[in-house]
């Protein structure tokens, strides 16, 4: 208990130094003028001028660290209370010579606490009567942390742009390893293809131009099939690795938008928000080069009606990720810079862009063309899911904005 109540005398003491009765701490302003915080919990309120049960929920720095002091004397007389009176009823109740004098030794220690906590701004001001007086004592004025007006020296917004590269990257080299894989199997059925061919001239089943001779032969029927089926496979392949050629070269126009420095919202989400009737030269040229891919690439695929349905999945994906991405840019890149904060018209855009992408997103490209529904289930999933990823984005943002710093 003795170590209890020394505990209490140190702290008392160490408090009285912080604010024992005199002026806090307060910022420095050129008004004069003192600065009042606004307190996660109301405090009651005391001193002259308070009402009964009425509380105060901003304070200023002076006030805080007097307040601080008094209920920290404030505890400290009600341990010592606590204690005393707790160690007069031993000393009643107990018999024993030492217990007894254990509990007039622990009354004393509480008496001794007690006076060193009530007497610990009388120590130091008579000290150094300045010890106390921290009116003597400014703080600078702590500025709002500085986002610089350029995006990309945005702070907060070149963190969203690193992972969205990061991830973006890893697709293309995804894709790229996908299509050496698919080449590589393409050249083992073109080798096959020509070990099968040159086995049916070899049998007599073919004459040198490809033409059938067999009349029927089962073996040379056989071998006929195994030319067939060799020629679709790699025919299958070949269109294959078109569609992830084309992927990732959509992949890489898309790539565009990423750092391209938004300074206006520019998407049309099906004419449901006025906010996104405008397009950017970015964008535009993003969308162009995708949808140039994709024509050259159908051409190639001639009637694989399969690989030419999945590659315009794949389009659908990238043309409306465009515009999602880029606007997404543009919302965290106005909500998270120091001028924008606080701006309920920026934070109105951004929400309207969350509803839109909750929804899918972008719906026409710049050209008035319809974005379709992407059919493709894993790829669906994967758009969704990236959109859900903007949306949390936005949120964040959007939660800077509305709490700024104090100035």
């Amino acid at each position: 208990m003795k170590k209890i109540i020394l505990s209490i005398s140190l702290l008392s003491l160490s408090l009285s130094f912080i604010g024992g009765g005199s002026p806090a701490i307060s910022y420095a302003q050129t008004t004069g003028s003192t600065t009042q915080y606004t307190l996660l919990e109301p405090l009651p309120c005391i001193g002259p001028g308070c009402a009964a049960g009425a509380v105060q929920e901003t304070i200023d720095i002076r006030t805080y660290f007097v307040y601080i002091f008094g209920l920290a004397i404030a505890i400290a007389v009600f341990l010592a209370v606590v204690v005393i009176t707790f160690a007069g009823f031993k000393y009643m109740t107990e018999e024993s010579i030492t217990k007894k004098g254990a509990a007039k030794e622990m009354i004393w220690n509480a008496i001794l606490g007690l006076l060193g906590a009530l007497g610990s701004w009388l120590i130091l001001y008579t000290i150094n009567p300045q010890l106390v007086d921290l009116s003597l004592v400014t703080v600078p004025k702590i500025e709002r942390l500085n986002y610089n007006t350029d995006p990309l020296s945005n702070l907060k917004f070149q963190e969203y742009l690193s992972s969205q590269s990061a991830a973006l990257q890893q697709n293309i080299n995804t894709t790229t390893n996908q299509n050496a894989a698919t080449a590589a199997a393409a050249q083992t059925a073109q080798n096959n293809l020509t070990t099968a061919g040159a086995a049916l001239y070899a049998s007599g089943c073919v004459d040198e131009n490809g033409n059938d001779i067999s009349l029927g032969d089962p073996d040379c029927v056989a071998k006929q099939k195994e030319y067939t089926d060799t020629q679709d496979t790699l025919t299958q392949l070949q269109n294959k690795s078109i569609v992830q050629e084309t992927s990732g070269l959509m992949a890489n126009a898309y790539k565009l938008v990423l750092g391209a420095s938004p300074t206006q919202i520019g998407t049309i989400y099906g004419g449901s928000a006025q906010d996104f009737s405008q397009y950017t030269k970015t964008e535009t040229d993003a969308i162009a080069k995708i949808k140039s891919q994709y024509d050259t690439a159908t051409t190639k695929l001639g009637n694989d009606v399969a690989s030419k349905n999945e590659l315009l999945d794949q389009k659908n994906y990238y043309e409306a990720s465009v515009i999602n991405e880029y606007n997404t840019e543009f919302a965290i890149n106005i909500l998270t810079q120091k001028n924008n904060q606080g701006n309920t018209e920026n934070i109105a855009i951004a929400q309207k862009l969350i509803a839109a992408l909750q929804n899918g997103g972008a719906k026409q490209t710049p050209t008035g063309e319809s974005i379709s529904t992407i059919n493709n289930t894993d790829l669906l999933l994967k758009f969704n899911t990236e959109n859900q990823g903007r949306i949390t984005q936005i949120q964040k943002a959007i939660g800077f904005a509305k709490t700024p710093m104090k100035q």
